[in-house]
């Protein structure tokens, strides 16, 4: 059965790897694209690919950017919120007024904002599931070797800090909506040594998996994250309950 999904967080065309791996696992996309003062380039998208302008600093563009998702499939199966830090690292490697405003608009409260449009509209259309996709990178408390030197490039102070308000927001809405009987909110986490296509690939196949199961989520579990490669557990004991 074909689904609907909204990819937001990375835009296209960064994030069209993904957008490409959810179309060839049964879905249709949408996907977000830079507001037009933050465009350097103009790309067309793929034919298969709509995208649609975010401005990450407006609440009002977040809630009109779930509308649009909308007017185009008639309803959101899957919204997936996607967190890569090292995307967002070159543009944040230091710590300025203007770069600090700047990565709380587009890196913390696009994820607030966004978050809770899905969470409002899940809960009355009662149908969808939010998806947190989470690419983590090594920051600088990472990175310090036995005799404090530094070991690689780190990902800078900014974007490790929304980082960690992006994985501390997903468990926290995870887990106050565990018991929902709306919507679903399913937590998937790798790291920057993977690509976007086989992270991709293995997060559409675990879904479609668990939804064939048909089984409703464990509470005890509901603000764990999946890491990149894990199978699902037999009969998803673990995960799900008949």
């Amino acid at each position: 059965m074909e689904k609907n999904v909204l990819l937001a967080g990375k835009e296209y065309p960064a994030g069209g790897t993904i957008a490409s791996v959810a179309m060839n696992h049964n879905r249709k996309v949408v996907i977000t694209a830079p507001f037009a003062t933050e465009q350097n380039e103009e790309k067309v998208p793929a034919a298969e690919i709509n995208t649609v302008m975010w401005n990450k600093s407006s609440s009002i563009s977040s809630r009109s950017l779930v509308l649009q998702a909308e007017n185009e499939f008639r309803q959101i199966d899957e919204a997936i919120l996607i967190f890569d830090t090292s995307w967002f690292a070159p543009n944040f490697q230091s710590m300025t007024p203007e770069l600090c405003t700047k990565a709380v608009d587009t890196m913390v409260s696009n994820y607030l904002y966004l978050s809770q449009e899905l969470v409002s509209r899940f809960t009355k259309l009662k149908h969808g599931t939010i998806i947190y996709m989470l690419k983590t990178a090594a920051g600088f408390a990472d990175s310090l070797g036995s005799r404090g030197e530094t070991l690689g490039t780190p990902a800078g102070i900014l974007p490790k800090a929304a980082e960690s308000m992006f994985e501390a927001l997903a468990e926290s809405i995870a887990a106050k909506y565990a018991t929902s009987e709306d919507f679903k909110i399913l937590l998937f986490r790798g790291d920057s040594t993977a690509p976007d296509g086989s992270f991709a690939a293995w997060m559409f196949e675990y879904l479609d998996t668990l939804a064939a199961n048909k089984g409703k989520p464990d509470i005890r579990h509901a603000a764990q994250w999946i890491k990149m490669g894990s199978k699902p557990p037999a009969g998803f004991s673990s995960l799900f309950r008949k």
